[in-house]
C-alpha cells in the first residue's frame, strides 16, 4: 500500500494539542488541532492544500489531508458516496477485509465517512517505515464548498498513533470569513501558527 499512499499524497487521542489555522480566502479559515508529539506540515499547489501530520517519535504513522474547494453540486451525498467507494476500491482487494465497512467521523462541523483496511501482505511481519499495516481513507464535506480527502496510515488500528490521527481529523473547523478578511489566493495560504513550533 506504500505506492497508493504516495499517489494519494499528491491528489490527527492526545491530552494536549495546539491549533494551526489556514486562511482559505473567501471560503473562510480552516483550523486543526495538532496532537501533542506531532508535527504539521503543509503544501499548497493549485487549489489544493495538503496537510501532513507526522509523529515526532518516529513511529510508523502519518496522516495526509487534501483540502480543496468545490461547487456544491460536486459535494452532493450521491457524489461523495461515489468518490468514497472509488477510493476504497484502491485498498479493498489487497486487504484482509476485502470490502469497505463505512464509519462516520465524529465531526463537530460537516460530515464525513472513513473505512479501515488491514494490508494482508503485512500481517504478522515486522514494521517497515512508510509501509503501513493499517490504512484508513476517508472523505469529508466540511462545508458546502470545502471537500477533504483523508488518508491515515499506522501499524495498529486502535493504537495511539491512529487514535491521534483520527482525533486531529475530527477537530477540523471552518470559520466563515469576516468582513475585514484580506483577500489572498489559495496557493498563498497563510499559517496562523508555525507548524515547526510545538
Amino acid at each position: 500500500m506504500k505506492r497508493l499512499l504516495l499517489a494519494f499524497a499528491f491528489l490527527a487521542l492526545a491530552i494536549a494539542s495546539r491549533a494551526d489555522d489556514f486562511d482559505l480566502d473567501r471560503l473562510g479559515r480552516l483550523s486543526i488541532q495538532v496532537p501533542a508529539g506531532w508535527t504539521l506540515a503543509n503544501h499548497a499547489e493549485g487549489n489544493v492544500l495538503t496537510l501532513i501530520l507526522s509523529p515526532k517519535n518516529q513511529a510508523n504513522a502519518r496522516g495526509f489531508l487534501a483540502v480543496s474547494p468545490a461547487r456544491s453540486a460536486l459535494l452532493s451525498p450521491e457524489n461523495v458516496e461515489s468518490k468514497f467507494a472509488a477510493v476504497c476500491q484502491q485498498f479493498a482487494p489487497k486487504s484482509v477485509e476485502k470490502k469497505a465497512a463505512p464509519q462516520a467521523y465524529k465531526l463537530a462541523q460537516g460530515h464525513g465517512t472513513y473505512a479501515v483496511f488491514t494490508d494482508a501482505r503485512l500481517v504478522g511481519k515486522p514494521s517497515r517505515p512508510g509501509d503501513y499495516k493499517i490504512v484508513s481513507p476517508g472523505i469529508i464535506q466540511l462545508s458546502d464548498h470545502i471537500g477533504i480527502f483523508a488518508f491515515l496510515g499506522a501499524d495498529d488500528a486502535t493504537g495511539p498513533e491512529m487514535t491521534a490521527l483520527r482525533a486531529a481529523v475530527e477537530s477540523l473547523r471552518l470559520t466563515p470569513p469576516g468582513p475585514a478578511t484580506v483577500s489572498i489566493s489559495l496557493p498563498d495560504i497563510s499559517v496562523g501558527t508555525s507548524p515547526s513550533n510545538p
